[in-house]
């Protein structure tokens, strides 16, 4: 079946088990970086907000030897788990101070967002860009989040600043950042995957969107894949690690404690000032993706270009694409205190 049938049969499939109460649409959203995709919006009458299934994710099961029967059966599964943790009182949303306590800033590639970023409130970081979230609901299935725009920074009669200085606050406060051995974010990633074995995300996609590291892990010799939907099989993850501890190449890993979004914490003159301290010299900075930032100790090489191909040819092969962050590197001066664009992406 043709991906375009497949989207018909979809739609039409999930309307009739969901009956005449429910209503059923399907349509395009813009991601990060301009990434369009195709998406299932489902409400119940009186719902203000109900989670998106992203057809993509269910074609690739699909075509993996999945039954249309079975893919319905779990679209519909999908859906009322997310709809279960998704419901929330939004009334909030209209009351400036406590939205304040919600904000989150997340780190973009300015370039990728361009026309976006037109009508978002948003400050540049070097070739990136801050941009605001605000967080509905938490729950184990992920962050519920509307991406702030010039209409509710007007109507809450904020400024960009009052923004930013919300975001760090409650960025220090609840998304506090880590950095670790690549070893260890690999055996934490893996403790995540084993536990939440057979879960899925309510939007339809994978569980995790750090079990992409374990392929981004591969900076000098990339695993191959080992599986249909794209992540690895555990004993590849353990392999994985296994060759991360004989190897003789200092990767380390910053990001926060849920390892989502993580990258934003490159733009906290302090972060990269302690994480210089505990390296005891200058470092590069990798972008690995919007969730991570791979550290890499000076001392390890002087091939920037080499580093600045590496970058590129992961985010071609490895991450989504409104996952990638950016193509450029970025160097750390410990005696300047200062990050700077060392090869900057073409």
């Amino acid at each position: 079946m043709l991906y375009r049938e497949f989207m018909e049969e979809a739609e039409k499939g999930v309307r009739e088990r969901l009956g005449k109460e429910t209503t059923v649409t399907r349509d395009r959203v813009r991601k990060n970086n301009a990434v369009f995709l195709d998406a299932l919006f489902i409400r119940e009458k009186g719902e203000r907000i109900s989670p998106v299934l992203y057809l993509q994710d269910f074609y690739r099961k699909y075509q993996a030897g999945m039954d249309m029967d079975t893919v319905l059966d779990e679209m519909i599964s999908c859906y009322m788990r997310g709809k279960c943790a998704m419901e929330v009182d939004v009334s909030f949303f209209t009351d400036p101070m406590r939205v304040k306590k919600r904000v989150f800033p997340r780190l973009v590639n300015w370039s990728k967002n361009r026309e976006a970023l037109m009508g978002v409130p948003h400050r540049e970081f070097q070739d990136l860009a801050i941009v605001y979230y605000c967080v509905l609901e938490r729950s184990s299935f992920g962050d519920a989040a509307i991406l702030i725009r010039e209409e509710h920074r007007s109507m809450w009669g904020m400024r960009e600043e009052d923004l930013y200085n919300a975001g760090r606050e409650n960025l220090y406060r609840s998304l506090p950042w880590v950095f670790l051995s690549m070893e260890d974010m690999l055996v934490s990633m893996l403790g995540d995957m084993e536990e939440a074995e057979g879960t899925a995300d309510p939007a339809g996609g994978t569980l995790s969107d750090q079990e992409r590291i374990l392929k981004t892990d591969g900076l000098f010799e990339r695993a191959p894949d080992g599986r249909e939907d794209g992540g690895y099989p555990f004993p590849t993850a353990q392999s994985i690690i296994a060759e991360q501890k004989a190897s003789p190449v200092p990767l380390y890993v910053l990001t926060n404690e849920k390892k989502s979004f993580g990258a934003v914490w490159i733009t906290e003159d302090e972060v990269l000032k302690e994480v210089g301290e505990k390296l005891g010299e200058d470092y590069y900075v990798l972008p690995s993706s919007v969730h991570e930032c791979i550290i890499l100790p000076v001392s390890v090489t002087d091939d920037s270009m080499g580093l600045r191909r590496m970058v590129e040819d992961i985010n071609s092969s490895q991450v989504a694409p409104e996952e990638v962050l950016s193509d450029s590197i970025y160097f750390y001066d410990r005696s300047a205190k200062s990050l700077s664009v060392l090869q900057q992406a073409r």
